[in-house]
């Protein structure tokens, strides 16, 4: 077990070097090019490996949600609508896959901290600022 903590935590130590590299190359690039650049990280993300803690599962997706709720938090930051649709498609997928209480901490993290409201009934995201945009549906994402 100690081994498998100790691999895990070289894993995150590489991701976070090349996520490193990889911002000192946006932050070089256009507005346009970073956008989609970001777009194309997040989207990467998805084909990684997994892991199981206390019943829930911990993809890197899952951790990079977190990790750019809690940085839009801490700075401010406005999140782009590429990262909500990104945001609101990842609680589609836990909720597609049954794990709702992280789901729910997702919709309370985009909520409390980055002022998103979604509204299942209407199947779309609302930001305090006057941005919308479209909650999945089931049949058009792939469970986690």
């Amino acid at each position: 077990q100690q081994q498998q903590q100790q691999q895990q935590q070289q894993q995150q130590l590489q991701q976070l070097q090349l996520q490193q590299q990889l911002q000192s190359l946006t932050a070089a690039a256009s507005p346009e090019i970073q956008s989609e650049l970001q777009l194309q990280q997040l989207q990467t993300l998805t084909t990684a490996t997994t892991t199981t803690t206390e019943g829930t599962t911990v993809t890197p997706e899952l951790q990079k949600a977190m990790q750019i709720m809690q940085d839009c938090a801490a700075t401010g930051r406005i999140p782009q609508d590429s990262e909500i649709d990104w945001l609101v498609g990842i609680r589609e997928k836990l909720r597609q896959a049954r794990d709702f209480a992280t789901a729910d901490e997702i919709r309370n993290a985009l909520r409390n901290n980055l002022g998103v409201e979604l509204y299942e009934k209407e199947k779309r995201w609302a930001t305090a600022d006057g941005r919308q945009g479209f909650i999945p549906l089931w049949r058009d994402i792939s469970s986690p």
